[in-house]
């Protein structure tokens, strides 16, 4: 088995009770799934994929409204790890809206880091 074989296996491993709305392509290892992501109380993760050209048949106010912000709040633990946002956004009712769901963009490719609190997720096909 090779190493990314083992990557995909410890990834449905370690989210084999959580129905994920996308493929994890953001990790070289399944141990930066716990490191940092954030030390903000609440940090928001933006998807923005409806304002691409495959969203080109609907309407502006339509593509608009398909924008989505995920909040995920640390709690009480110390910080907040990827792991803790692939679960916020899994929960999120936006990534069951069948615009999002036929969107072929499902592999969760990494972050890019807007504000302190502001995140864009980044899909690929």
């Amino acid at each position: 088995m090779d190493i990314y074989e083992q990557l995909f296996n410890n990834i449905e491993e370690e989210f084999k009770n959580v129905s994920l709305p996308f493929s994890i392509s953001c990790i070289e290892n399944i141990e930066e799934l716990n490191k940092v992501f954030s030390h903000e109380d609440v940090i928001l993760i933006k998807d923005d994929r409806s304002l691409s050209y495959v969203f080109d048949n609907l309407t502006d106010a339509e593509r608009n409204e398909l924008v989505n912000y995920t909040r995920v709040f640390k709690g009480n633990k110390n910080f907040i790890s990827l792991k803790d946002v692939i679960l916020a956004m899994s929960d999120d009712l936006h990534y069951i809206n069948e615009y999002i769901i036929q969107d072929n963009h499902c592999f969760l490719e990494g972050f890019d880091k807007n504000s302190e609190i502001q995140y864009t997720a980044f899909f690929g096909s």
